[in-house]
């Protein structure tokens, strides 16, 4: 297997030849770059594919804010989505595809727009 250039970056043939599937590259993410990930039933190939070449937002595990979110019948992710919307950074983290995005779990969801909107978020959730 071909040695990564001096540099520390990653050619995409070494990245490939080492992640071969969906399963690698969740755990790489995760566990070495220590990634928030919505469970691997829930993410795509595809979203993974754009957090490792960083065409996605990566939020760092550390970094997460969680958050609670009240079972209130009018709060679903599709409300959570739509203040998302609003917010430029929110859905640079999240897959591109709706279908996929429909997918994430509501706490993963309300965690990632709670880590980078902060208070007002929690305000939104509140009222």
């Amino acid at each position: 297997m071909p040695i990564a250039p001096p540099t520390g970056k990653v050619t995409a043939a070494t990245f490939g030849a080492k992640y071969t599937n969906k399963r690698e590259i969740y755990r790489f993410l995760a566990s070495e770059a220590h990634v928030y990930l919505p469970p691997i039933d829930n993410v795509t190939i595809w979203h993974l594919r754009d957090l490792a070449r960083a065409e996605r937002r990566r939020i760092a595990s550390k970094d997460v804010q969680h958050i609670a979110i009240p079972q209130f019948e009018g709060l679903t992710i599709k409300t959570m989505l739509e203040y998302a919307q609003k917010v430029p950074a929110v859905m640079k983290a999240l897959p591109t595809g709706e279908k996929e995005i429909e997918k994430l779990p509501r706490q993963y969801l309300a965690n990632i727009i709670h880590t980078i909107v902060g208070k007002p978020f929690q305000v939104w959730i509140d009222t």
